[in-house]
């Protein structure tokens, strides 16, 4: 009769990719009734340890996410802020001139810097997706009335 290291042995279940202890029965050349006997308790251990490093994994994987989403949103707040600075430097003077002359450039501009502005809302949970929508309309209205002052001339 062979003499088995079953400490050896538990170890290599518990860290082997084995689903069953006759799988490992069979890969170590083990009767599986001798197996058995003697390794009362190994596949709870195994499915403990194995549920431990998938909670493990799934906490890292959020917490990956979360900070992933905290750069995401100092990005637009960056870029929002870029853009706050940008229209803060322009006179009320040049900006009719731009509705004027280059309505297309206004509106851009005008579009990004909502659109900023809505993104960010709806990641802080400020708005609603239906506001969104408003903003849009509010949008058009704008360049309705961009349209408007070029006729107008």
């Amino acid at each position: 009769m062979a003499k088995y290291n079953w400490s050896e042995l538990k170890i290599a279940f518990l860290n082997g990719n084995y689903k069953s202890l006759k799988d490992f029965a069979e890969e170590r050349n083990i009767p599986y009734r001798t197996l058995r006997k003697s390794a009362v308790g190994w596949g709870k251990e195994k499915r403990e340890k194995t549920g431990n490093i998938q909670k493990e994994l799934f906490a890292s994987q959020i917490e990956k996410g979360s900070s992933c989403s905290t750069s995401r949103n100092e990005r637009i707040l960056n870029a929002q802020d870029k853009l706050l600075e940008f229209y803060e430097n322009i006179s009320p003077k040049d900006i009719i001139e731009w509705a004027k002359d280059s309505p297309k450039i206004f509106v851009s501009l005008t579009a990004g810097l909502i659109n900023l502005q809505k993104i960010h809302r709806l990641a802080e949970g400020l708005d609603k997706a239906s506001s969104v929508e408003d903003a849009s309309a509010k949008l058009d209205k704008l360049c309705e009335a961009i349209k408007d002052v070029k006729k107008n001339e």
